[in-house]
């Protein structure tokens, strides 16, 4: 499954600036949909079942693009919260629930470093690895 990486913001910017002065707003055509995928993140359903969570699921699904691509030796990146919002819609308050409850799972470590301060995630390959494992082996027709 594919989720659209649209900055929402932008958008409804866009259209209410738009409304305000008149104008008619800009109609969006099916051939305009492939432009907007070009920047979809990918996303596992496992990754929501083992957190109990579809957020949980789609932050985990992009902090591993992230820690591939952004990530120190250890797999430490940082990413604001408007960076987390315009890659996967997730809201400030979205995005402080799921990591606090992630970070509870023990599927994530944070930590803040830097001047100014910056907050920095690494995924827990070894419990999401016994996460997925132990769905599976509930699951098998998951496999």
């Amino acid at each position: 499954m594919l989720l659209p990486s649209a900055n929402s913001t932008e958008l409804s910017h866009s259209k209410a600036s738009l409304e305000d002065t008149g104008a008619k707003t800009q109609s969006f055509s099916w051939d305009d949909l492939d432009a907007m995928l070009g920047s979809a993140i990918a996303y596992s359903p496992v990754l929501a079942a083992i957190t109990g969570d579809v957020k949980a699921g789609i932050f985990l699904s992009m902090a591993y693009h992230w820690m591939s691509t952004d990530g120190d030796s250890q797999g430490w990146f940082s990413k604001t919260k408007e960076d987390w919002f315009n890659k996967t819609g997730l809201t400030r308050r979205q995005l402080d629930t799921v990591v606090g409850r992630l970070v509870d799972l023990e599927l994530i470590f944070i930590k803040y470093d830097g001047l100014p301060r910056r907050l920095f995630y690494k995924l827990n390959e070894e419990a999401i690895a016994d996460a997925i494992s132990r769905y599976l082996e509930q699951n098998p027709e998951k496999s």
